[in-house]
Parts: C-alpha cells; sequence; structure tokens
C-alpha cells in the first residue's frame, strides 16, 4: 500500500468516526433550529406596539410567537438535519466505496493487482490488509495449480507417448508372439502408472477433509502385513534390507478411516525408502502404541532430506536439485500420503534417522481404542 496521505483524524473506528460526524450533524440542526426562532423573536420584538397591552395578553401573544418561530425554524432546521446525515454518511461510506471500487477491478487473470487506496480508518486499512492477505493466497494457488497442471499433464503425456511410440513402430513390420508380448508388457506397465497416477489425483482431488471417505475401524497392522510383504520382496531384489518392528504385544491399536487407503499411505513411504536407500542398503519400519494412539516410523539408509526440503517434499511434483539423483515416479505419493494421514486427523513429519542415517518419516494416527496395559 502506498504512504497514506495526512489524515483529518488519527486513526480510529467506523463506528467512532460514524459517531463523531452524526454527533456533528445534530448539533448544527440545533443551532440552527435556535438560531431561527432567536431571529423571529428578536425581529416581533423590534415591531412597534400602540399601546402597552395587559401582561395576560403580552405572555400569550408571546407564546403564540414562540410556537410560530418553531414551526418556521423546524423545516430548514430538518433540512439542515437530513443534509446533516447525508453528508456524515457519505463521509463515513467514502472509503468503502474506494475499497469496493478496488477490489471490482480485480479479475482472475489480474491477482497480481492489490488493493491500493489510502485509508484513514483503522478498521478499513485492517479490511484492506485481509483483501490483499486473501488475493496472496489466491495468487499463490492458482499458481501452483497451474504448475500442478503443467506437471500432470507431462506425466500424463509420457507413459501414453512411449506406448504410442512402441505400438507404432512394431506396426511397421511383422513381428513374433514373443515380441507382441513383450510389447503388451509394456503397455501395461505404462498404463498401470498412468492408474497410479489416477488414483493419486483423485486422492488430491478429494483433500484432506475425508470427504467421501469410508470411516471403519481399520487394524492397521494386519492391514498392512501385505504391503510390508511386497516391499520386502521389492527391497530383496535391489539388495536392501527391510527390517520391521512390532509393538511387544504383536498387534497395534485399530484407527478409523480406510484401509485401502492406509495401505497406500504405508506402501508409498516404503518404495520411497527403497528407492532413495542406499544399494545395499537397509530400510527400517516400526509400529508403536502411543497415548494418541498408533506411530509408524519408515527409515531409510539414504542421503536423507536436507532440512530446506522437509517441508517441500510434501508438496505434488517437487523436484529434488539436479546434484542429487531422483529415481523414477510421478511425484505425488509423499503428497497423497500427507493427505491420506491428515485426513484420518493424524500427522506426518521427516527428519533423520538416528539409526540409518537417512530419512526418517513418521505417522501419528489417532486411535479411540484403549491402549492396552503393561
Amino acid at each position: 500500500m502506498s504512504p497514506s496521505r495526512p489524515r483529518l483524524f488519527p486513526a480510529e473506528s467506523l463506528a467512532r468516526r460514524f459517531a463523531v460526524w452524526t454527533g456533528v450533524s445534530a448539533l448544527l440542526s440545533l443551532v440552527s433550529f435556535a438560531v431561527t426562532v432567536f431571529a423571529l423573536l428578536v425581529l416581533e420584538a423590534r415591531e412597534p406596539h400602540a399601546i402597552d397591552p395587559p401582561l395576560e395578553l403580552v405572555e400569550e401573544e408571546y407564546g403564540e410567537e414562540v410556537l410560530v418561530a418553531m414551526l418556521i425554524a423546524g423545516p430548514p432546521s430538518l433540512l439542515v438535519a437530513i443534509g446533516g446525515s447525508v453528508w456524515a454518511s457519505h463521509r463515513v461510506t467514502g472509503p468503502l466505496r474506494a475499497v469496493a471500487r478496488a477490489v471490482s477491478q480485480i479479475t482472475p487473470a489480474d491477482l497480481a493487482r492489490r488493493i491500493d487506496v489510502e485509508v484513514d480508518d483503522a478498521d478499513l486499512r485492517n479490511l484492506v490488509l485481509a483483501f490483499n492477505g486473501l488475493l496472496d493466497r489466491l495468487e499463490r494457488g492458482l499458481l501452483a495449480l497451474d504448475r500442478y497442471a503443467a506437471d500432470v499433464s507431462h506425466e500424463l503425456r509420457t507413459p501414453l507417448a512411449v506406448t504410442i511410440a512402441n505400438l507404432e513402430v512394431s506396426l511397421r513390420n511383422p513381428r513374433s508372439i514373443e515380441h507382441w508380448e513383450s510389447q503388451a508388457a509394456r503397455a501395461l506397465e505404462e498404463l498401470s502408472s498412468l492408474a497410479t497416477l489416477a488414483d493419486s489425483m483423485l486422492v488430491l482431488a478429494r483433500g484432506a477433509t475425508g470427504a467421501g471417505m469410508p470411516s471403519t475401524r481399520v487394524a492397521l497392522l494386519e492391514e498392512v502385513a501385505p504391503v510390508i510383504e511386497r516391499a520386502s520382496e521389492i527391497a530383496a531384489r535391489q539388495h536392501v534390507e527391510l527390517v520391521v518392528t512390532l509393538p511387544p504385544s504383536g498387534r497395534t491399536r485399530s484407527v478409523l478411516g480406510s484401509a485401502a487407503l492406509l495401505r497406500s499411505a504405508i506402501s508409498n513411504l516404503l518404495d520411497n525408502a527403497i528407492k532413495y536407500a542406499s544399494h545395499p542398503g537397509r530400510v527400517a519400519i516400526t509400529f508403536e502404541d502411543t497415548v494418541i494412539g498408533v506411530r509408524v516410523t519408515v527409515e531409510d539408509s539414504g542421503p536423507g532430506v536436507p532440512d530446506a526440503e522437509r517441508e517441500q517434499v510434501f508438496q505434488p511434483m517437487f523436484r529434488a536439485p539436479p546434484q542429487r539423483a531422483r529415481p523414477p515416479g510421478i511425484g505425488l505419493g509423499l503428497t497423497v500420503t500427507k493427505r491420506t494421514v491428515e485426513a484420518h486427523g493424524g500427522t506426518i513429519r521427516v527428519g533423520r534417522s538416528a539409526c540409518l542415517g537417512g530419512a526418517a518419516f513418521t505417522v501419528e494416527l489417532p486411535s479411540d481404542e484403549p491402549r492396552a496395559q503393561g
């Protein structure tokens, strides 16, 4: 906002400003009424009388003169009051109209503009600051949406382009059955990637409110057991050891939510850890019962996540700096995981693994099941 002009009044509220100008208008009306009545009475008193009337007649005539003077002074005073009220309201609402004009000139294509009006009122200044803050958030959100749309378009186009190119080359000449089986396997892999991307986009579109998410009691450890088994097989092929640590009871408390989404969230964390772990290396997943619910920690022996990037890794399509190798992926796994955890009323954070030296992702999920004793 530009510097304010010299102020007639110090910073004050709209209520006080309106009270001041209404009081001024009322005072002017009273003064106008009193002056008019006084002037009429003075003029009447100066008129010559032939004889001195009796006192009773003088008092009666004086009362009539006062009444007539008041009737004559009333309409002008009323006009002054109405005019003063209109002037006061115009004076008070002028800055509001200026703010409204400034807001009406801002379009979705011009969100970089800001309200820049000279405001002498503290309440209006707060309103302008709030509007400008809203515009800042809208601009950042739309820019992020544009970048996200561009990234998703790229992710969609790449597997489609690869599949189309492979099929076009294969159709140029007769091919063996083995070749077509190989091409079918490639196409299936690319289509699976597209399906994963579509599922991730659906979770992101639902947001972190949990809208449309089934709410059932989920035995977390039992539900993610197949996920851990699959991840262990993938890790073994990449010479990565997967270590699983369970609570002393061998089970965790149940949580309310979607078993499918929770399986997907844990799967994303394990896939991410295996990708970034050193080869050979180690990945560890630990389940714990806490005061509020269940804690799941996934650690790896990879390079870890620098402090400056620990919030950014949860943003859609986040790209690591080029000096650090980035395994292939659609760039939505951690974003989807964060949205899923938050939709279940939980939290997720990333830090440094004290045991393995790489990244450590910690998920906290609430549970209404009583904590086991001992």
